[in-house]
């Protein structure tokens, strides 16, 4: 009886020992899910709040990038309105505008067909009409109004003392390049006794001459003005020794360019426009008409006949089939 009650007893306390175990498991296996529960809710939070985040780092970025895109699309506009050339702006290291610079012809080419002497070029008939020792305050207004009409387009030979004589010559000579006429080198005094003493041409006087009359121009109209196209004073076929000049000039690019057909508007007493006129006619006709015709006319005070016959001397030339350009 006592090992049956002690038996029974042991049952007992195993069966309770087994209880409290299966509680204290389940409780451990509860509380392990709880804080698991709890932790992978925590991190799930966690992550949600770095998406968001991270959502909003992209959104705060792609804003950036959309601004930084607009402000440098806004800075290439500035910058394109800001390089927009202006066609009244002179061609960097030449004699005339963007706008004139349509007009040009080569003025190296023109030198070594008038030198040549050659009538037929190319069949194609091109016509430079040309004015020396300006800018006049009261000749060259009148035949710029007369070229602007016509639309047509010339070529200045300007000399540098008579360009310092006024204010309004200066004012002159950067009306004729915005209209789209081209600038030549005529020297700076124009004085035969100083360029050509005993009918020789000093090189050094002539060259400096020229410097000077650029940099005069330079200071009236831009810094990146330049002509390379000269003209002698009374042709450069009219004076003798002129290798030294001449090499000068080719190896610095210039070029001399005189005339083939003239008005005679400096040749002796005044002529009236008619006779000016009616000289460029017999000099240039039906039977004698070259393919490049480089025209001689003044626009210095004085001349003002010169201005009222080039309406007549265009119509004539146009009327033998003539285009008109400038020499660069």
């Amino acid at each position: 009886m006592r090992v049956g009650r002690t038996r029974l007893k042991n049952n007992k306390k195993f069966r309770r020992r087994r209880i409290i175990l299966g509680v204290s498991a389940i409780i451990i296996v509860a509380t392990g899910i709880y804080f698991t529960k709890t932790l992978l809710n925590k991190n799930h939070k966690k992550s949600n709040v770095q998406v968001l985040s991270k959502k909003e780092d992209n959104k705060k970025e792609t804003k950036n990038i959309n601004e930084k895109k607009k402000y440098l699309k806004e800075e290439e506009v500035k910058q394109k309105e800001i390089k927009k050339p202006n066609p009244e702006d002179i061609v960097k290291g030449a004699n005339v505008t963007i706008e004139g610079d349509k007009y040009t012809y080569d003025a190296k080419k023109i030198e070594g067909d008038l030198k040549s002497g050659k009538a037929h070029v190319d069949g194609k008939k091109i016509a430079f009409l040309t004015f020396d020792d300006g800018p006049s305050t009261t000749v060259t207004p009148k035949i710029l109004n007369t070229l602007k009409e016509n639309n047509i387009k010339a070529t200045f030979f300007i000399v540098g003392n008579s360009l310092e004589g006024s204010d309004r010559a200066k004012e002159i000579l950067k009306e004729t390049v915005k209209e789209g006429h081209a600038i030549a080198n005529h020297t700076y005094s124009h004085n035969y006794k100083h360029l050509y003493p005993g009918r020789f041409v000093n090189a050094n006087n002539f060259m400096n001459e020229i410097k000077q009359n650029e940099r005069i121009m330079k200071s009236v109209l831009d810094e990146d003005f330049h002509t390379r196209v000269i003209r002698f004073p009374g042709g450069h076929m009219s004076w003798k020794g002129t290798e030294a000049v001449d090499k000068i000039m080719n190896d610095n690019n210039y070029a001399y360019v005189d005339w083939n057909a003239l008005s005679g508007d400096a040749e002796g007493k005044r002529r009236t426009p008619e006779q000016l006129a009616a000289r460029v006619k017999r000099e240039v006709t039906e039977n004698y008409k070259p393919d490049r015709l480089v025209v001689l006319m003044h626009d210095t005070y004085g001349k003002e006949n010169t201005a009222k016959s080039l309406q007549e001397i265009i119509n004539h030339l146009k009327s033998l089939g003539y285009e008109f350009k400038t020499l660069k």
